[in-house]
């Protein structure tokens, strides 16, 4: 029903993100929509693509919003004929057990390897305290999602490049993934940052002298520094947290820099 293999995220995560988004360039919102609906098999990269719709839906196209909902259609239909509706239900249900699993240590999930925000928020609190900060947590990473849409928003309706504003837009949807989703490991953030640092770095809008490139290098850098240290000593969730605390910064660094440059007169 949902592939979670690790190896499979450039097939099912990066190459429809990608694809999808050489088609949104083209004005092909609709097909761009059933592109990035094949991402509800690898649901971790799901979000940037469904930020991107609602944020089209919200300045008044609605083409990619139906797409992704019609392609959605067709999976789920997909998965039902193929699996049966009693074996769909059962995995709907079975969502709630896997966000159980993920933030507790009795199951051997590899906490050292949880690229969460939220998840190590969770995991560094004792257990007895979970349960009462789960929702304000999540919550708050929703809320994340909330100014990014605003943002965003914002910027489709300012007169500017239009190649610009739907590469903004993705990578800040990608960006928000990276740290912002409830479940997210490693080896899904190494696939995330590199995508929308790529997008922002294809306007020419946005300047060297601006330092997007420097942070970009530097988030990459915490990125692949944490591996070694992960691997090495299965560090606990407050060095995990620390982490994704700095690369949120970085990313909150990154679009503020992004913001400015297309503010600028010039910016076209």
């Amino acid at each position: 029903i949902t592939l979670w293999s690790g190896q499979l995220g450039l097939v099912l995560g990066l190459l429809p993100l990608s694809v999808g988004l050489a088609l949104l360039l083209r004005q092909r919102h609709l097909l761009t929509g059933l592109v990035w609906s094949i991402l509800s098999l690898k649901p971790q990269y799901f979000p940037a693509a469904a930020f991107v719709a609602l944020v089209f839906l919200l300045v008044g196209n609605w083409r990619l919003a139906a797409g992704l909902a019609l392609g959605g259609v067709i999976v789920i239909g997909a998965n039902v004929l193929v699996f049966s509706p009693a074996l769909v239900q059962q995995w709907l249900v079975s969502h709630r057990l896997s966000d159980a699993l993920f933030i507790s240590r009795d199951y051997g999930i590899p906490v050292h390897l949880v690229t969460s925000l939220p998840a190590n928020l969770l995991l560094w609190l004792p257990d007895q305290a979970r349960a009462t900060f789960k929702w304000p947590i999540y919550f708050t990473a929703l809320l994340c999602w909330s100014l990014g849409v605003v943002f965003c928003v914002i910027a489709q309706r300012r007169d500017w490049d239009e190649r610009g504003k739907v590469a903004l837009s993705l990578t800040t949807g990608c960006l928000l993934s990276s740290f912002a989703l409830p479940h997210l490991l490693y080896y899904d953030l190494v696939v995330l940052i590199p995508a929308g640092y790529l997008l922002l770095r294809s306007n020419r809008s946005l300047s060297v002298a601006d330092r997007t490139k420097a942070i970009a290098i530097t988030a990459w850098l915490c990125i692949s520094l944490y591996l070694p240290i992960a691997l090495a000593y299965a560090p606990p969730a407050g060095v995990a947290l620390l982490f994704e605390a700095a690369l949120a910064v970085l990313v909150g660094l990154l679009l503020q820099r992004a913001f400015a440059a297309y503010r600028r007169p010039n910016a076209v």
